[in-house]
């Protein structure tokens, strides 16, 4: 899973395509099914005018506005400061986009609208036929995704430019990107071991502590402070609310302590 979402993920950022979205489909999508049926098998689409709904759809769609605003109070600061300092250095180039680059941009947006026909076409067709209330989920999701898709999909197969990022500084040397990469590769593998040996909440405490300091080579006061408040969201969320079955790691398992 690490690697395939992986290397979807370096996908993603080549193709300049956001991915958290992906992470919490990833993490949360199975239990977010699960509790859409519970809650449509128990209380119908009433469930929707409930208090805690409304606040979680009312934070929803501030999640998707804040970013517009942002992106409006930017360009409003930006005009400001060039009229008050006159001429600043550019963050950003428009450059043109090649047929080629633009196939290769469109393939992973036609490639979602695949994939989100066929959850469709399952949910319609296939197991919705029998078991209508497990195609809800499905459909709630597909509709709208196919929708988005389809304008990602038309909007990169007509792009004729695009805005890229001036990178400040030196350019990385190939030696220390490959360097860098097997670092990274090693401290996966490295949390691999401590989820195997201590199980996934201590080992994301041990794990944080042990990137932070030895790692990133932050001071003690930072790390100490990051790393107990990742232990307390990876507690808090998935230990203490979502009550994940977590196997215990080996180490308390071959010492009894489990």
């Amino acid at each position: 899973m690490v690697l395939l979402f992986g290397a979807l993920g370096w996908c993603m950022v080549r193709l300049d395509w956001q991915r958290p979205p992906l992470l919490l489909g990833l993490v949360l999508g199975h239990i977010a099914e699960s509790n859409f049926f519970i809650s449509t098998k128990i209380y119908g689409a009433s469930w929707l005018a409930h208090p805690g709904v409304i606040v979680i759809i009312v934070l929803i769609l501030a999640a998707l506005l804040y970013p517009m605003f942002q992106a409006w109070q930017k360009r409003h600061q930006q005009d400001g400061e060039s009229l008050d300092e006159g001429p600043v250095a550019p963050t950003e180039r428009t450059e043109e986009v090649t047929p080629g680059s633009r196939a290769i941009f469109s393939v992973f947006s036609f490639a979602l609208v695949l994939v989100f026909i066929y959850v469709l076409a399952e949910a319609f067709f296939g197991f919705g036929v029998e078991t209508e209330q497990a195609a809800l989920f499905p459909i709630m999701i597909g509709i709208p995704g196919l929708a988005l898709s389809l304008v990602a999909f038309g909007k990169e197969l007509t792009l004729t430019h695009r805005v890229v990022q001036i990178e400040e500084g030196e350019p990385v040397e190939p030696s220390v990107a490959r360097r860098r990469m097997v670092m990274g590769i090693g401290w996966v593998m490295g949390f691999f071991v401590f989820i195997w040996l201590l199980g996934f909440t201590t080992a994301s405490l041990v794990a944080t502590f042990s990137y932070l300091k030895f790692g990133a080579g932050e001071k003690w006061p930072i790390t100490v402070v990051l790393t107990f408040f990742a232990w307390v969201f990876f507690y808090g969320i998935f230990d203490y609310m979502l009550h994940l079955p977590f196997p215990p790691g080996v180490l308390f398992t071959w010492l009894g302590m489990d």
